[in-house]
C-alpha cells in the first residue's frame, strides 16, 4: 500500500468558529497546523491562517485563508499537491481548495493565499495528498 493511499484521509480541522463565526470571528482563531503524514516522521507542515470571506451569494461563499507550507524533510520537494476538502454539519462535502507547492528545499516555508469556494458553512476539513513526488509514493 502506498503512502497516499495510507494518508487518503490524512486530518480533520475543526473550522467551525472560524467559518460559522464569519469575517470577523475569523481575526480572532488561532491558526490551525497540520504536519503531514499524520504519523511517523512530518514531511511538510501546512498552516492555515487568517480565514477572510470575500463574497458570498444565496448560499455561496468564498473564503480566502492565509496558508504557509514548511518543507520538514531533509530533501528538497520538486511538487506537492493536497486538495482541502471543507465540509457541512451533516459531514457532506461542500467546498474544496488546492494546495500546491513546488521547488521547496529543506526547512524552507512557501506562503500563499488559498480561495476556497463553499455552498454552505464548513465546520470541518480534511487535507488529502493529490500529487506527491516519487519518492513519498
Amino acid at each position: 500500500m502506498s503512502l497516499m493511499q495510507r494518508t487518503s484521509k490524512i486530518v480533520s480541522v475543526l473550522l467551525l468558529a472560524i467559518l460559522a463565526g464569519g469575517p470577523s470571528a475569523a481575526k480572532d482563531v488561532p491558526a490551525q497546523v497540520i504536519n503531514w503524514p499524520a504519523t511517523g516522521a512530518p514531511v511538510v507542515r501546512v498552516t492555515l491562517g487568517k480565514i477572510k470571506e470575500v463574497s458570498s451569494i444565496g448560499g455561496q461563499r468564498n473564503y480566502m485563508i492565509d496558508t504557509a507550507v514548511e518543507n520538514l524533510w531533509g530533501k528538497k520537494i520538486s511538487r506537492l499537491t493536497f486538495s482541502l476538502y471543507l465540509f457541512d454539519k451533516n459531514k457532506a462535502r461542500i467546498g474544496e481548495g488546492w494546495l500546491n507547492v513546488e521547488n521547496v528545499t529543506p526547512g524552507q516555508t512557501v506562503k500563499f493565499q488559498t480561495m476556497i469556494g463553499t455552498s454552505g458553512v464548513p465546520v470541518s476539513a480534511e487535507l488529502e495528498p493529490s500529487s506527491l513526488p516519487k519518492e513519498l509514493q
